[in-house]
């Protein structure tokens, strides 16, 4: 996927839309630990809902249609990840991406202003992993006693197998994120059908999930990684979707 569609961005978007008057301030925002403890238990589908808040064209689907898709998302996700594992068997992602002839690079951050990114890919064959967020994540890890949270995550390797499958999606043309599409409109012989944008994302980190073997959603980092710059904009992210998880 094109760097300006990476999973990192996406909290922005959100975010601009939300009411900063009810922001409460950092000493009323639980900890961060308190936080990752409820978010661990949030499954697939509602990470699935929460993904389909960010899609530019989210007001055409029912509820049901977005459980189909969230549902098709993330077994394609899982079934591309068990086809790399066959395929490079015990390899660890650094590895992977070199045998598939991506380049990574690991600078500080990013150049210049804009959003926050944690890590991009770019066509061709370019992966970027900030190291910033990465250093920062660990200090908190160690600072708030998360370790055990994360025994089963390298935040950096995670961040690295999500863009492994945005390269992925780019170089398969039957890929389901790209094949699935919505029908915008039609006139006599002429139709403009749209790609669905959070599908890749929903998928991708599927993708990652089964790769590594993580027991929950690598979604929860969305809350966690945007805590290190911005705590009240992670504190948005986390009641939305404990609203998403709480509702009936």
């Amino acid at each position: 996927m094109k760097s300006n569609e990476n999973f990192a961005n996406k909290f922005v978007n959100a975010m601009r839309s939300k009411n900063t008057d009810n922001i409460k301030s950092n000493n009323d925002i639980p900890e961060i630990k308190e936080m990752l403890k409820k978010l661990i238990m949030i499954d697939d589908e509602k990470w699935g809902y929460y993904a389909f808040r960010r899609e530019p064209l989210k007001g055409k689907f029912s509820e049901d249609d977005k459980l189909i898709l969230i549902n098709k998302a993330n077994e394609c996700g899982k079934k591309y990840a068990q086809k790399i594992r066959e395929q490079y068997s015990n390899m660890n992602t650094y590895d992977i991406a070199k045998e598939m002839g991506l380049e990574v690079d690991y600078p500080d951050r990013p150049n210049g202003g804009g959003h926050i990114i944690f890590a991009q890919f770019v066509e061709p064959n370019k992966v970027t992993v900030f190291k910033d967020s990465i250093n920062k994540a660990e200090e908190l890890i160690t600072s708030k006693k998360l370790a055990g949270l994360f025994s089963d995550i390298n935040i950096e390797e995670l961040l690295l197998a999500h863009e492994i499958f945005h390269f992925i999606e780019e170089n398969d043309d039957d890929i389901f994120t790209r094949t699935e599409k919505i029908r915008l409109w039609k006139i006599g012989p002429i139709k403009n059908d749209s790609n669905i944008v959070c599908l890749g994302e929903i998928a991708g980190m599927a993708f990652a999930k089964e790769l590594l073997k993580i027991s929950y959603s690598p979604y929860i980092l969305d809350i966690f990684l945007v805590y290190l710059y911005n705590i009240q904009a992670s504190y948005g992210l986390y009641e939305e979707i404990m609203s998403i998880n709480n509702k009936e």
